[in-house]
């Protein structure tokens, strides 16, 4: 399996590693592939192909995208589950409602509970929108004029679908606010969104 899917890979310049907490796929790299970035993945038994539609190194836009075999209504409920998203994202520990919030809707709040390295923080969240089977929008902080947007979106492909991961983080153009003095994050974001999406894919394909 590996030969036949890494046959056509040329390296082009410095390959990216990208960390990932997930205990099935303990990293990978990003090769280019018949001119589009693809992120393998490896355990030992298989190999996981994974999409990297980048938004061409924008400061402050990334993405990536990958297909599941799922029908976008089970991918939705995952993603929109606060006990789940700790199990698909390389940074958040733990989530918590707020304000009387109890399920997902627009208008819900909820505070993630986050870490990188040996940094730890929390961040506020407002839904924006919500589309079950199709869309899930939140930002961060709520009521800030430069909140990082984090969208999902879902298309149907056949028996699954193709999902991607979104961040628009105005911030990260301003490098005198934090989190813009941080060298380095947002390529740091735009790889934890390609491991998210790969321990998505991981854990409805299972």
């Amino acid at each position: 399996m590996v030969e036949r899917n890494l046959a056509k890979v040329e390296v082009a310049g410095s390959i990216p590693v990208v960390r990932s907490e997930s205990p099935r796929f303990g990293g990978g790299f990003s090769f280019p592939v018949d001119g589009c970035l693809r992120l393998f993945l490896w355990d030992g038994a298989t190999l996981l192909v994974v999409d990297d539609n980048s938004t061409q190194h924008s400061p402050v836009h990334g993405s990536a995208s990958v297909r599941i075999a799922a029908s976008p209504e089970r991918v939705f409920l995952l993603l929109t589950s606060l006990e789940e998203l700790p199990v698909l994202s390389p940074e958040n520990q733990r989530c918590e409602w707020l304000e009387g919030s109890s399920a997902m809707e627009v208008g819900a709040r909820f505070r993630g509970y986050n870490r990188a390295g040996d940094y730890e923080w929390h961040a506020d969240c407002d839904v924006t929108v919500f589309e079950p089977g199709q869309r899930f929008t939140y930002v961060v902080p709520p009521d800030f004029e430069h909140a990082t947007e984090w969208s999902y979106t879902i298309e149907p492909d056949g028996d699954g679908c193709v999902v991607t991961e979104a961040f628009h983080a105005p911030l990260l153009a301003l490098p005198e606010i934090y989190p813009g003095k941080i060298e380095g994050r947002r390529d740091n974001l735009e790889a934890a969104c390609r491991t998210t999406m790969a321990n998505l894919k991981a854990t409805l394909e299972r």
